[in-house]
């Protein structure tokens, strides 16, 4: 018979074990639904996060459209800037980061000095900020808005999202920047209303153009263009983030490999800490003296020059012949043409204006060289002209010289020289009026050097 203590021990161990059971399937269960509610909290808390960092880039990307949209408008327009919520936290205003300085010099060649051109000095500099914005994700990807340059930084990778104004092609620099200094914030919910600063826009712009062209443009006593002097511009950009700006350069920009080739000085881009340095050469076609190189001028083919009597001296297509400065005028020598020195008329023709382009009047050069006859001039139908009131004397009047020199009584007279392929006293005068009508019309030596090298169109961004 079984013992009734024993019996009881038995029931009372299975009832313990029973009610332990049932605690620990509740506490794993409670357990389990913790941890799962927590993963669940950090789940939902980084898919949170992760959709306000894309929103944040996103809204950058739209700041920057916006901001494109306003830039170089000649309305006064604006923009509303929209910050969601969760996005301003993540993106900073820095209105005094990103300094930038042009330097324009006169370089100095041959003998070009500060009494030449019409800056007072060799070297001039000015000065203004962009402004900076910089969104930031919880990852530390930095997307960077600065001087209408748009781009991602993830640590020393740089991915350019959009492009300035900013640009090289080799020959022409269009310098078009956006200033946003004037935004110091951006929070959440925020609809910030910003417009073009037309105004100040336009002021900076004119001053950096006329800046270039003051140390580019050469004058004789009277404050008359002669010519043009090479110049080197010097952009600097005290920024973070310098490596962004010289990857913009060597990759986006439409000289990019001009820029990124060592062996080329035209063009060069170099990075500190906290700057990077564009440096910009512009050759002058100066011709005045002997040891100024001359370059050649960008004129209609078979053009030599073409411009008034004080222009045409110091800025013409080199390669074609010579125009060296006289008492009250010119004289002009073949460069190699013939592979010796020769008057003029055997080799060029001359065309003057009074008046309208079409009213040129050109001379046909005496059959004889070295005698005294006299030349004769002609319309472009070939009819027979009066001789112009400017000029004062004619290669005619000269015997035996392998120059021929031209005098005038008007220093703004406009002139063009051509060369045939063929000597006019060979082919006669056809050839000559055919280009004169053709390219002396086309390209004056005020348009060859013209407008200058540079394009500067700085937009300036107002807020309310």
């Amino acid at each position: 018979m079984p013992d009734a203590s024993n019996t009881h021990f038995v029931r009372g161990e299975r009832g313990v074990s029973e009610i332990l059971g049932t605690v620990l399937v509740f506490s794993v269960v409670l357990l389990m639904a913790t941890v799962l509610t927590g993963v669940g909290f950090a789940l939902f808390d980084g898919t949170a996060q992760q959709f306000d960092d894309r929103v944040g880039q996103d809204t950058m990307v739209e700041i920057d459209d916006r901001l494109s949209g306003i830039s170089g408008s000649t309305l006064d327009t604006g923009t509303e800037l929209e910050i969601p919520h969760g996005v301003g936290d993540q993106i900073e205003a820095m209105p005094e980061e990103g300094e930038v300085r042009i330097n324009v010099t006169t370089q100095e060649t041959g003998s070009v000095t500060e009494s030449d051109i019409v800056a007072d000095e060799m070297s001039n500099e000015t000065s203004f900020t962009l402004g900076t914005l910089v969104h930031e994700t919880s990852g530390g990807v930095q997307t960077v808005y600065q001087g209408g340059l748009l781009f991602e930084r993830h640590g020393a990778h740089h991915q350019i999202l959009a492009e300035p104004g900013f640009d090289f092609d080799g020959e022409r620099l269009d310098f078009g920047l956006t200033d946003v200094s004037d935004i110091d914030r951006l929070n959440n919910n925020d609809e910030r209303f910003v417009h073009q600063d037309r105004e100040s826009s336009l002021a900076l712009s004119v001053e950096i153009e006329q800046m270039v062209a003051e140390h580019r443009t050469i004058v004789n006593d009277d404050g008359e263009m002669v010519g043009v002097a090479p110049i080197t511009v010097v952009v600097t950009v005290e920024t973070d983030h310098p490596e962004a700006w010289e990857t913009y350069a060597t990759e986006r920009m439409t000289a990019g490999e001009q820029i990124g080739d060592e062996d080329d000085e035209s063009a060069v881009v170099s990075v500190g800490d906290d700057y990077v340095e564009f440096e910009f050469s512009f050759a002058g076609p100066l011709a005045s003296e002997d040891d100024v190189p001359a370059e050649e001028a960008q004129f209609n083919e078979r053009v030599l020059a073409s411009g008034s009597v004080g222009g045409v001296i110091a800025a013409h297509n080199g390669s074609l012949g010579e125009i060296n400065e006289i008492s009250d005028g010119f004289s002009v020598t073949d460069s190699g043409q013939t592979g010796a020195a020769q008057s003029f008329m055997d080799v060029y023709g001359l065309a003057v204006t009074e008046g309208d382009k079409e009213d040129w009047k050109v001379y046909d050069s005496p059959d004889n060289e070295g005698q005294q006859s006299s030349g004769s001039w002609m319309y472009l139908n070939g009819t027979e002209a009066e001789e112009p009131d400017a000029v004062s004397e004619d290669p005619s009047a000269q015997s035996g010289t392998d120059e021929d020199n031209w005098r005038w009584d008007d220093e703004e007279t406009q002139v063009c020289l051509v060369v045939p392929d063929d000597s006019p006293g060979q082919s006669g005068s056809g050839d000559v009026l055919d280009l004169v009508e053709e390219g002396c019309d086309e390209t004056t030596t005020e348009d060859a050097y013209g407008s200058g090298p540079v394009n500067s169109d700085i937009n300036v961004i107002a807020t309310d």
